[in-house]
């Protein structure tokens, strides 16, 4: 996707009136949703740079300190962004100050934007919480369309992070290291979820909680305000389709998704955890130096453990901040009130209801992000991540199941080669070399195999070594294969060798409890980078006639759909497209190499960053 070409529909749709920019936006990226994802991300970045925005202005003359607006006086500016400019002003009949938010009026602005401006002022104004800043007033006059709100005196939360990053200390915000910081941070990211669930009770849904949406009040509380009033609209319709709107760095990934459904509440359980993730450890969890690069990790990436940043995190805070980042909606804080609950356990010392990801969890989150697949020597992960090879029994050489194997060319006709049968620990999931059985040459017709959990290894002449993970669970259980080469010949390019190592599985992996504390060995292995793509699984499917995914009748074979990664497959789907390609799937003691190497890796990205 070239920058040039973004920059001309920008440029283009900029030109163009508000009614007009969704059909032509459409029309200029159809097909190539990364495209138009791009020009609309710019669009927003251009709706929030002041500098852009102030010669666009239409504001009557004379508008100033001093201009009466409706019952009010403005006396300074407070404040401005992407929206409007926000004044503090002095209300004479009640003899308070309010905040003033005045709606920007560009060539960008349609009537559409206004009217919704209006609208969700309106319900705004309905919701009364302590954690939410009240809106008083809304109205207009002349070219101004405003509304007032509580004056909450102070800095908003994006302020006190930007202080503590430079060393400096932040009232009502605990510096990095004192005794009472972690529990401010909880206390803080409740009050935000008990006011969001309070707005999400009466149907609204933020769309843009960040630090500058969070204001610091003189005692400590926060009031949480701009509840995303005209952020998207401010463009016409063309931010309104797909529901595009809010700040890159705290979208959840459904907002950055184009033609998707509507995002619902836990948007805004995703961005509070982007903001507590932020608050724990100064540092935002997706960056990059570019708006692609920033949106790549918000919807492939994960972010390190908080722990990993800082030792000192609390292990319960960081599994609250990592809930709320789950990339799939149904994995995180189904609501603001369970994210609040948590907070409020780990505040009283109770335990939290979320669970921390372990190492096998962490695993999967990777595989649905890398799609990856390895060598015959190595480990495979493709499509998903299965329970499959942890086994339950140990191998008893005295009982005897029987394998049926054949091994079959491109042109059907068997192949010839030698197998044998290697005995795999039930807890740790590593082979037992000195154990193998030699099963002889193939085609293999009621081959003997122990009682257990192994792998069926298979020189095959000429195509080299194919396995095969299966579980025998009793001495009349008979197993047949009946094995197609892939074309595909199996290398390391495009791969990553992780170091192999003997060490002591943690307690807190997230492996079976069998597994964890024990000293386990795992040699060094392989494994892709690149996802299996539909185009891949296609190839897979028309050599072997295996079962297609339910929804493949929607894929065209060529479009642009062929490039993303397959999905709505098994384990065993994943495991027989592993074997198609002369590979295998994970065990526990791999899984954990794996995930560590990449937060290694992670962190030293991020480090450079």
């Amino acid at each position: 996707m070239s920058e040039a070409r973004v920059r001309q529909i920008v440029k283009e749709l900029l030109e163009l009136a508000p009614e007009e920019r969704d059909h032509r936006l459409a029309e200029l990226t159809r097909g190539n949703d990364a495209l138009r994802r791009a020009v609309v991300v710019r669009l927003q970045e251009l709706l929030a740079d002041d500098e852009f925005l102030r010669p666009l202005c239409d504001g009557p003359t004379g508008f100033g300190a001093g201009t009466r607006v409706g019952p009010y006086q403005l006396v300074r500016e407070i404040g401005r962004g992407g929206t409007g400019v926000v004044w503090l002003a002095h209300e004479p009949t009640l003899n308070r100050e309010v905040a003033i938010k005045v709606l920007w009026v560009t060539p960008l602005t349609s009537e559409q934007t206004i009217e919704r401006f209006r609208r969700e002022s309106r319900n705004v104004a309905k919701l009364r919480h302590r954690g939410i800043a009240s809106v008083f007033f809304v109205g207009s006059q002349d070219a101004l369309h405003y509304f007032a709100m509580e004056y909450v005196p102070g800095q908003d939360l994006g302020a006190a992070l930007a202080r503590q990053r430079e060393g400096q200390r932040s009232p009502g915000l605990p510096g990095p290291g004192e005794p009472a910081r972690h529990a401010a941070i909880a206390r803080i990211g409740a009050e935000v979820a008990e006011a969001l669930e309070h707005a999400h009770a009466h149907g609204i849904v933020h769309r843009d909680v960040k630090p500058e949406n969070l204001l610091v009040r003189p005692d400590g509380s926060i009031a949480l305000v701009d509840f995303g009033l005209a952020r998207a609209e401010a463009l016409g319709s063309v931010t309104r389709t797909g529901e595009v709107a809010g700040t890159l760095h705290y979208m959840s990934p459904e907002q950055l998704r184009v033609d998707a459904d509507p995002v619902d509440h836990r948007t805004d359980v995703f961005s509070l955890g982007v903001v507590l993730y932020e608050i724990v450890t100064l540092t935002q969890p997706f960056r990059g130096c570019t708006s692609q690069q920033v949106i790549a990790q918000i919807q492939g990436g994960e972010p390190r453990d908080p722990r990993r940043i800082d030792a000192g995190v609390p292990r319960d805070l960081a599994t609250i901040c990592l809930t709320a980042l789950e990339k799939q909606p149904h994995r995180r804080y189904q609501t603001a009130a369970a994210m609040a609950s948590d907070l409020r356990r780990f505040l009283d010392h109770e335990p939290i209801a979320a669970t921390s990801a372990g190492v096998v969890q962490r695993g999967a989150r990777w595989a649905r992000v890398h799609k990856l697949t390895c060598t015959a020597t190595a480990v495979a992960v493709v499509v998903g991540v299965g329970a499959a090879w942890l086994g339950w029994w140990a191998a008893d050489t005295s009982s005897s199941p029987r394998v049926d194997l054949v091994v079959r060319s491109e042109d059907a006709a068997p192949a010839a080669g030698v197998a044998s049968f290697v005995p795999i620990d039930p807890t740790t999931g590593q082979p037992h070399q000195a154990a193998s059985v030699d099963l002889g040459e193939l085609p293999l017709k009621a081959a003997r195999v122990p009682v257990g959990y192994g792998r069926i290894v298979v020189d095959v002449a000429g195509h080299g070594r194919r396995e095969f993970t299966r579980l025998m669970l009793h001495p009349t259980d008979s197993i047949s294969i009946d094995y197609r080469l892939s074309p595909e010949q199996t290398s390391t390019e495009d791969m990553v060798r992780i170091e192999g190592r003997e060490f002591v599985v943690p307690e807190d992996s997230g492996s079976p409890s069998r597994l964890e504390g024990r000293t386990v060995r795992v040699p060094s292995f392989w494994i892709d980078s690149k996802e299996v793509c539909n185009a891949d699984y296609r190839r897979f499917i028309t050599a072997t006639g295996y079962r297609a995914p339910e929804y493949w009748h929607l894929i065209v074979p060529g479009s642009p759909d062929d490039h993303l990664p397959v999905t709505m497959v098994s384990w065993g789907d994943a495991r027989a497209y592993a074997e198609w390609r002369g590979k295998r799937l994970p065990t526990y003691a791999e899984w954990y190499l794996v995930v560590d190497h990449e937060e290694a890796r992670e962190s030293d990205h991020q480090d450079a960053l």
